[in-house]
């Protein structure tokens, strides 16, 4: 989620989590980055078996678009790579590689392109899942939480007392779409916008990640929009 050149958190001696304050992508990528996990593995992996939090179960994440697309940008970068080394081991001039690399070229540039209007499609999603209603295993609920927005520190309207402006620290949205389905019927369909809190609830003045925290907005914020 964050990228190959993207910053990543730290991990000091202590195992705790230690974001840079002062780079806000880093903060929304780290939370990104942590939704799946907390709605997929129990608050307490002895106490709380199958619970993402006291009565709230566990949901089971979804790869396959994911492991499909990667899948395939493999094969064919592979095979892009594979026709270069090709003509390079063979020491073929290019009237001779031409007609090699008019079909690899195409298909590689036909999948990238491709990739990434997927990727746009599909949008900034950092959760997809599933998991059976209680009680009744002919229904299920689907789960697909999205992070487009990217909010700013806003002004207080207080200064310090050297003059510099006291700013909130950004906000963290979550995009929610749900739906709970039996034999193909959809039983109930909610969408909304999820306002988590800011940075501030979650990250010490030291970076320091303080996940509980998150994870009791997340849950609290999912348990009011499906009416749990």
């Amino acid at each position: 989620m964050l990228g190959l050149f993207s910053s990543k958190p730290s991990t000091n001696a202590k195992g705790k989590v230690l974001c840079d304050l002062s780079n806000a992508k880093e903060l929304k990528y780290h939370c990104d980055d942590t939704v799946e996990r907390l709605l997929t593995e129990p608050t307490d992996k002895q106490g709380s078996p199958g619970e993402a939090a006291p009565g709230f179960p566990l949901f089971k994440a979804s790869h396959i678009v994911d492991n499909a697309m990667m899948a395939v940008n493999f094969i064919v970068s592979v095979l892009m790579i594979g026709s270069v080394l090709f003509a390079y081991r063979q020491k073929l001039d290019w009237k001779d590689a031409r007609p090699l690399f008019m079909v690899t070229v195409p298909i590689f540039a036909i999948f990238y392109v491709a990739f990434f209007v997927v990727q746009h499609l599909r949008g900034p999603i950092v959760f997809l899942g599933s998991r059976q209603v209680s009680g009744n295993k002919n229904e299920t609920e689907n789960l697909r939480v999205s992070s487009p927005y990217f909010n700013s520190a806003v002004s207080t309207g207080k200064k310090t007392q050297d003059g510099r402006p006291i700013l909130k620290p950004p906000t963290y949205e979550l995009l929610v779409q749900y739906t709970r389905t039996t034999q193909g019927r959809t039983l109930a369909r909610r969408e909304g916008r999820i306002p988590i809190g800011n940075f501030g609830e979650w990250f010490t003045e030291e970076g320091e990640f303080k996940e509980p925290i998150f994870r009791e907005r997340l849950v609290e914020g999912l348990q009011k929009l499906l009416g749990m």
